[in-house]
């Protein structure tokens, strides 16, 4: 096997690990107290962690090829990491704003595989092509949440959701205060998309899905 074909299944694999962890919102078990959450930061780390592994095997080829390109946004998001170091370091309970509790996951390591995807992405989507799939993928997945949310009011199933008697929906979260944050940010991504989307039937697609997310 030649050196290029090598390079092209490290990229193309780096991709789908990057695109399997836009599936996190998807990830429930009966696990911790929350149940929903812990599962999802255990699968949102170890995708992330292979993501960055594939990366820095595609560096040994050519590690100017594979750099990502800074920009004002990832200044940005730098600089809004070091902010959370800094106050974790400086705060209350370092040991506890680092590692997050059980039921959830979340602390500092928890944003520090965030700026790692990101930094990921901007490596592996480079062009417009690229970031308007990453959309279409995300705001997919958000619509499957969105579904659970409906089948939870219908009575249908649960998915370790919270009760229903308010009337209230988790969807794939176990929390609706997440689910709703969570649908805030995808209605937005869905609005974007309907605007990027270079097909008619597509723009058309992803509104009715964008209508169901601010439904929900």
């Amino acid at each position: 096997m030649s050196i290029e074909i090598i390079e092209t299944i490290l990229f193309k694999a780096l991709r789908i690990v990057i695109i399997l962890a836009l599936f996190t919102p998807l990830i429930i078990g009966p696990f911790g107290l929350s149940f929903s959450e812990y599962p999802k930061a255990l699968y949102f780390r170890v995708t992330t962690e292979i993501a960055l592994v594939l990366w820095l095997a595609l560096c040994l080829f050519s590690k100017e090829k594979y750099l990502p390109r800074f920009n004002l946004l990832s200044i940005a998001v730098a600089l809004f990491l070091t902010a959370i170091l800094l106050a974790t370091v400086f705060g209350f309970n370092p040991k506890a704003s680092f590692w997050g509790s059980i039921e959830m996951g979340g602390g500092v390591i928890n944003y520090l595989h965030y700026f790692l995807l990101f930094f990921l992405s901007i490596s592996a989507f480079q062009e417009r092509e690229d970031w308007i799939l990453l959309l279409r993928w995300a705001v997919g997945v958000a619509f499957l949440s969105t579904l659970a949310g409906f089948i939870q009011k219908l009575g249908v199933a649960g998915f370790y959701g919270v009760s229903l008697e308010a009337g209230r929906i988790s969807g794939t979260l176990s929390n609706p205060v997440y689910f709703g944050a969570y649908m805030v940010l995808a209605i937005f991504l869905g609005a974007y998309l309907v605007i990027v989307e270079p097909k008619k039937d597509w723009k058309i697609f992803w509104a009715v899905i964008t209508l169901l997310n601010f439904i929900a």
